[in-house]
């Protein structure tokens, strides 16, 4: 059963409490630009990269998710730092943006790097060889995903966003063969991958 929402705030400030995530306005996060769509009965954590568009930071990417790609807020709903800092990004009671036409009942986190080996920009015309990735910066996921997964009994699926499909690479063909593991570790399915949407 559906909590209402102030009891939904509850529990999203009891996780971030629990895990010892950082604050929206600890970052100065930006408000949202319109209303959002509220979410909630949790289904399936989506795993994903910053990319190599040097969006190292919290703030970086929602500036981008603002002003490029004309979205209402940052898209996702966590974001780790390589050192294992966990930020809150879109607050968890909202719909996140994150997988292309299939956001209701996905929670969004980005490990924040690009974990592609041997991309070329397009933009820039520059080659990343990708950030490794760090020990710590999977602990968080490890354990930001059991909190969510004990605050959502819901969660049934895990995985990188090329599993849901709509993209080629993310999270990186570096950070990709982790989620196999981790989906053991926490006992939960592989995504539908559905493409075309």
């Amino acid at each position: 059963m559906t909590p209402p929402s102030s009891d939904r705030e509850v529990i999203m400030n009891q996780i971030i409490d629990d895990v010892g995530i950082v604050r929206r306005d600890a970052w100065s996060a930006k408000s949202p630009t319109t209303s959002l769509d509220l979410d909630w009965d949790y289904d399936s954590i989506v795993i994903h990269n910053s990319g190599h568009g040097h969006l190292d930071t919290m703030l970086k990417i929602q500036k981008f998710d603002l002003e490029k790609r004309h979205w209402e807020d940052i898209s996702y709903h966590y974001g780790i730092m390589p050192d294992g800092t966990i930020f809150e990004g879109r607050q968890l009671i909202y719909k996140g943006a994150d997988v292309k036409n299939q956001n209701t009942g996905k929670i969004g986190i980005v490990c924040i790097g690009d974990y592609d080996s041997g991309v070329v920009n397009w933009f820039s015309g520059r080659a990343y060889k990708g950030d490794p990735v760090l020990p710590k910066m999977l602990d968080s996921v490890r354990k930001l995903t059991r909190r969510l997964m004990a605050a959502f009994p819901t969660i049934v699926r895990f995985g990188g966003h090329i599993e849901y499909g709509d993209t080629s690479d993310c999270p990186g063909d570096m950070l990709m063969p982790y989620m196999d593991t981790l989906r053991k570790e926490f006992g939960l399915l592989v995504p539908i991958k559905r493409s075309g949407l």
